[in-house]
């Protein structure tokens, strides 16, 4: 295994020098030429050193000149992190209800969820960049009585509705209340048939949890395309692109303060 070390000071946020202070630990950056998986390479730099490595500017990339064609760094996309609105959490009961093959981040860009005619949910973009904001109607939720609201809106204008009444989207937690709130649209009456609920996710966040807010992807990436690419790689220029998580390549390893904002 051939390892490259790369140090840089790295001054957290609040930190100032003086006379009585000592300059904090450098940030490394530890080359691993070792082709693994996403998930792997994490093992390993977790192991090793602290985690996958997180950049805050492009001053940060600039300075990594390593031989490689791709190398996997620290942004995740954790398909799996679908929120509440009404709670910004997570499911507590764990309830999930995703129609065949859902949900698939179609595009990179499917981040909302609306529920279909047939009670199911699938993720969909709350935009349609390719020509106007996606608009749905969609179902409000004021303690566990649901309404369906018949205005069309895009998620983000739904949810400030809802708020505004004091309320918020639905949030199901469980078979019954699925099948109360599908119970509220009258599909046999609307030109399109699904309604906007309250869950959704943030995509690509970084796997030590850092709030570095810094992205580098190339041109129309992330795309998931063939519908499998949740994790990001760098490639000779600094760009990133969205990957599958089962490819092989070398890593970079960080050791050192991971609170980057």
């Amino acid at each position: 295994m051939i390892t490259y070390i790369l140090t840089f000071n790295y001054q957290p946020s609040g930190w100032s020098l003086d006379s009585r202070s000592q300059s904090p630990p450098p940030r490394k950056y530890y080359y691993i030429h070792t082709k693994m998986n996403w998930t792997n390479a994490q093992q390993y730099c977790r192991e090793k050193h602290t985690d996958l490595a997180t950049f805050k500017s492009m001053g940060d990339i600039e300075m990594l000149k390593p031989d490689f064609n791709y190398i996997w760094e620290a942004m995740g996309n954790d398909i799996n992190s679908w929120k509440w609105s009404a709670t910004g959490e997570t499911s507590k009961t764990g309830y999930q209800n995703w129609d065949v093959n859902e949900p698939n981040y179609a595009f990179g860009i499917e981040t909302c969820v609306v529920m279909a005619p047939n009670g199911k949910w699938f993720d969909l973009s709350c935009w349609n960049d390719a020509q106007c904001e996606t608009q749905l109607s969609f179902i409000y939720q004021n303690g566990k009585i649901y309404e369906f609201i018949p205005t069309f809106q895009t998620w983000d204008s739904a949810l400030k509705y809802c708020r505004q009444q004091h309320a918020d989207l639905a949030m199901i937690e469980g078979s019954a209340e699925n099948t109360q709130v599908f119970s509220v649209i009258p599909v046999d009456t609307l030109p399109i048939k699904q309604a906007w609920i309250g869950l959704y996710r943030l995509p690509w966040t970084w796997s030590d949890m850092s709030q570095s807010t810094f992205r580098n992807w190339l041109p129309r990436v992330p795309d998931n395309y063939g519908l499998n690419q949740f994790c990001a790689a760098e490639n000779p220029k600094h760009y990133w692109d969205d990957k599958d998580c089962t490819a092989e390549f070398p890593f970079i390893c960080h050791q050192g303060d991971s609170s980057m904002t």
